[in-house]
């Protein structure tokens, strides 16, 4: 662990929320493959179980939104609370309709409705920084400790799901991504950092001007960025798993989005201490135009090793965005809207991710993946270069601070 991580982390009452909302994300993360890989067992059907995990991921983004607004106005412990219960109820539900053979439509509503009350506790996570660490490096701490513990998840979790699928019943890892889902969500609502975080249960005067602080140039220019990150990693995620069977080793797909989460993390221990440019504004596109033009090598060079290299390169940039993000969006949005505007940037990940994935898949069945790589690098550097335009927009209103 580093030492700013240490520092955030020594904010009293935050290492034991750290702890549980850890746990939860981590459950977060296998949520979506150990659903797929459960589903597909039991029908047989790769086609039933995509539409069960589309509508799990519809039914999440929708969630994030409506838990996030939650949260801001009712506070986290009320929030999460009020969630864990339906969630373990439908769980158990969706775990038995499985098992029966529910057919896919009532199971997709099922699940939709499931999801959506999936404790978002990863929202929650990011959202309490803002009253729990004092402006200033200690937050900028925080937020890069949010992001690479994002990223650590992201990459076991899923791993873990596929292990567990696997190896025991095909039911198993939904069965503790639902429990890692629903004991931490509780854990973190009792913590005395979450209850400290009551919201504003009544809209007020007060309230309504605090809305009125809402950069919503800033928001959009910020929400640009963030749908660029999610549209990329679609298609890097599609162009790997392509890139590796067209170059005869489709076993290595896994060890390459491996080595680039891994690389993501080191790499943002290491750009925390260094960071550059110093001014967010300024950072933001310059690390979203390094990620596209990371990605020309594997677009332009055929063969295993330039998928490497591109790939480990481009990694390294992912959680200094995730950083830049959380930090910026800090400095555009009140306190009272924080966790809704963190629920808005998370579903545009998902959301973009989706896409990228969906068009990556399209353009490489028909141009080879490659192509796939090109698009990437096109979009990625052009929505770059939108931010970059709207760069002064991300700047928080005066007296606020845009870099650490």
């Amino acid at each position: 662990m580093t030492a700013s991580a240490r520092t955030a982390l020594a904010v009293p009452g935050a290492l034991p929320a750290a702890a549980w909302s850890l746990l939860g994300r981590f459950g977060f993360a296998m949520n979506n493959l150990s659903l797929l890989l459960y589903v597909a067992a039991r029908t047989d059907s790769y086609a039933v179980a995509g539409t069960i995990s589309a509508a799990g991921l519809i039914g999440t983004a929708a969630g994030i939104i409506a838990q996030s607004r939650l949260l801001d106005r009712y506070g986290t412990t009320r929030t999460l609370l009020t969630c864990t219960a339906p969630y373990a109820l439908l769980s158990a539900a969706v775990l038995v309709a499985i098992d029966a053979g529910l057919s896919t439509l009532p199971l997709a509503v099922l699940v939709a409705v499931q999801c959506a009350v999936l404790p978002t506790v990863q929202v929650a996570s990011r959202a309490m920084w803002s009253h729990l660490a004092p402006a200033g490096p200690v937050r900028d701490a925080a937020y890069s400790y949010e992001a690479i513990s994002f990223e650590m998840c992201w990459l076991l979790g899923p791993a873990v799901a596929a292990v567990l699928a696997t190896w025991l019943w095909p039911g198993s890892a939904l069965l503790i991504s639902v429990t890692l889902s629903t004991v931490p969500a509780v854990g973190f609502a009792l913590t005395a950092a979450a209850r400290s975080h009551r919201g504003a249960a009544t809209p007020s005067a007060a309230a309504a001007r605090s809305a009125e602080g809402l950069r919503a140039e800033g928001l959009a220019v910020l929400l640009v960025a963030t749908c660029a990150f999610g549209l990329t990693i679609g298609f890097v995620v599609v162009g790997v798993t392509a890139g590796t069977r067209a170059n005869g080793v489709p076993q290595l797909a896994g060890v390459l989005l491996g080595l680039w989460s891994i690389t993501s993390v080191l790499s943002g221990v290491a750009y925390q201490r260094a960071p550059w440019p110093r001014a967010l504004p300024v950072r933001l596109p310059v690390l979203m135009a390094a990620f596209g033009l990371f990605l020309v090598l594997p677009a332009v060079v055929g063969g295993t090793p330039a998928l490497t290299v591109g790939v480990v390169l481009a990694g390294a940039t992912l959680v200094p965005q995730v950083t830049a993000h959380n930090t910026l969006l800090d400095g555009l949005v009140p306190p009272r809207r924080l966790s809704e505007a963190f629920g808005w940037i998370t579903t545009a990940i998902f959301a973009a991710n989706a896409g990228g994935q969906a068009l990556g898949g399209f353009v490489i069945e028909r141009y080879g993946y490659q192509a796939g790589f090109r698009t990437a690098v096109a979009c990625g550097v052009g929505l770059a270069a939108v931010v970059w335009a709207g760069r002064r927009h991300l700047l928080p209103d005066p007296g606020q601070r845009v870099a650490p």
